[in-house]
């Protein structure tokens, strides 16, 4: 993997994630499309989804200009990754 990361960069140069790309030109991105569907699949299935549904909350409040791009962020998707693996625990042992 880290080769093929290192041939691409050589190659290509940077390569930024489409979402990160749009949020930088102040396009509006995919996230309902992409994390916003998982996030309304599990209310469908009664499941909690906390990384898509604060990815969902957090990219939208970068489009209003209500939330910074930054690794300030960073800390609050760590905890929502925490609850999620706690989540998967739980249902694993049941």
């Amino acid at each position: 993997s880290s080769i093929i990361n290192a041939v691409g960069a050589r190659r290509h140069g940077k390569i930024y994630p489409s979402l990160l790309t749009d949020l930088n030109r102040g396009k509006k991105t995919e996230i309902e499309f992409l994390n916003g569907y998982i996030e309304r699949k599990g209310k469908e299935l009664n499941l909690e989804t906390p990384i898509s549904t604060f990815l969902v909350k957090a990219i939208n409040e970068i489009e209003e200009g209500k939330r910074k791009i930054g690794m300030e962020n960073l800390p609050e998707l760590q905890e929502k990754a925490k609850i999620s693996r706690e989540k998967i625990k739980e249902n694993v042992i049941k």
